[in-house]
């Protein structure tokens, strides 16, 4: 079975543009590595109905200077004023449908949102419950950032590689044979970690509302490596692959009368 599946091996790679025929071995490995992040990004603002055009975007400013003082003045700020930018403004009509009457303007709403870089994912959720408490109404997300994330790609990489040989050495110890070298390599990498959270409140915080918890948990980078190597000897006493074997002829041969 195993002489079999060796000279079909050898069939193949035949057709194969290199000269010679070559045995192959295809393995694949996989690696992971875990590591907390650096750094929480929040984006959150507030969110203002009016009457008015101005009386709507006075409204969310005046909201959104306490919010932002809230965050980034006293002698010791959750955030400093640099790591806090705005990301959206937007100010926009508000209509009532009927089908007697159509569209009706009614008023307006203005928004305005923060992306808050806090350098100590730890400290994410104080800054949440303080914005909260200051005045922003909507809360969008939640992500997570890790500073040297090539670093740990290449130790997930590595691990692939690592696994990928092992994985080889052990096929090829059980089949007696020997390992050349790596003729055809790919790589498959993935990102993953907590999902971004994504939520909203309206209104400010009770004072005596409890602190939402906010947590980081740990990043994942994963890669998978996919091997062919080249392979040398005979496997489980067979002939060599390099020398295909003859299939065996049948016995035709009638019995004696």
């Amino acid at each position: 079975m195993l002489a079999t599946a060796l000279y079909l091996l050898a069939t193949a790679n035949a057709a194969d543009s290199s000269s010679t025929p070559r045995n192959t071995l295809d393995v694949s490995g996989v690696g992971e590595a875990y590591v907390a992040p650096d750094e929480a990004v929040l984006t959150l603002g507030v969110r203002v109905e009016s009457d008015t055009a101005g009386g709507a975007f006075s409204a969310a400013a005046a909201q959104m200077q306490a919010v932002q003082a809230a965050l980034s003045t006293g002698g010791e700020p959750l955030v400093a004023a640099e790591r806090i930018r705005t990301s959206q403004l937007s100010l926009q009509p508000r209509y009532t449908y009927t089908d007697k009457v159509g569209p009706k303007l009614i008023g307006y709403e203005a928004s305005s949102i923060l992306e808050i870089r806090v350098d100590d994912p730890l400290n994410a959720g104080a800054v949440l419950d303080a914005a909260v408490g200051a005045g922003a109404n909507e809360v969008v997300g939640v992500a997570w950032k890790v500073e040297d994330e090539a670093a740990v790609r290449q130790e997930a990489l590595d691990a692939a590689v690592a696994d990928a040989r092992a994985n080889a050495e052990q096929v090829a110890n059980q089949l007696g044979v020997t390992i050349v070298e790596p003729a055809r390599v790919s790589i498959r990498t993935q990102d993953s970690g907590p999902a971004p959270m994504y939520l909203e409140r309206a209104g400010a915080m009770d004072a005596e509302a409890a602190p939402m918890p906010v947590s980081a948990g740990e990043q994942i980078y994963r890669a998978q490596v996919d091997v062919t190597f080249v392979i040398a000897g005979e496997a489980g006493g067979a002939p060599s692959a390099l020398e295909p074997v003859e299939p065996p002829v049948p016995d035709t041969q009638e019995p004696p009368a």
